[in-house]
């Protein structure tokens, strides 16, 4: 409390530990789809064979492309499924023609002819 360093040193260490983790400076290509995963963990493979990353560093690398990966089909899932949505309308549309066409007759059917 009156100034001693070495004391402050000491909790501070134990208050807030040294950081373990280094920062990786690896380049990579870019990621568009999961498609390009497998791209991805090959030169996280490559970083670790070569001993340019540690193999925790090239599987925390490879978690989070996963995870991102993941994010990436969440979206990509979201888009389809808003377009499929935004489709319902006419596909109920086409059902009741449809339906109309078949109990109608079908081919050859002077109803089945008739436009709107």
């Amino acid at each position: 409390m009156e100034g001693n360093i070495q004391a402050l040193r000491l909790c501070m260490e134990r208050i807030v530990p040294p950081l373990r983790e280094r920062c990786v400076n690896l380049e990579s290509r870019p990621f568009e789809s999961a498609k390009d995963l497998p791209i991805q963990v090959e030169d996280i493979m490559l970083a670790i064979t070569e001993g340019r990353i540690t193999p925790g560093e090239g599987e925390s690398m490879c978690n989070i492309l996963t995870i991102h990966a993941h994010m990436i089909e969440v979206a990509e899932f979201d888009c389809r499924l808003a377009a499929l949505e935004a489709n319902r309308e006419d596909v109920k549309a086409y059902q009741a023609e449809l339906q109309g066409f078949v109990e109608g007759g079908g081919i050859g059917n002077p109803r089945s002819l008739q436009t709107k």
